[in-house]
């Protein structure tokens, strides 16, 4: 059960297998963390790469 509502009644819903969605929530259980380090990286990644923008152009005019 998701909230109120039966697995399978929202697979139906959408269209999909129940044995899809507990392939899906596996997956999810065993590598959710790593996906979420990754775009937490990737997201720090940017932040500072538009930080050495910023930075870059501070020095150019002085």
């Amino acid at each position: 059960m998701v909230g109120k509502k039966p697995v399978s009644q929202i697979c139906e819903e959408n269209g999909i297998a129940p044995s899809l969605f507990y392939k899906w929530q596996q997956a999810l259980f065993d590598h959710g963390a790593e996906a979420l380090e990754r775009r937490t990286e990737g997201h720090r990644a940017k932040r500072d790469s538009n930080e050495i923008r910023r930075l870059r152009s501070q020095l150019e005019k002085t």
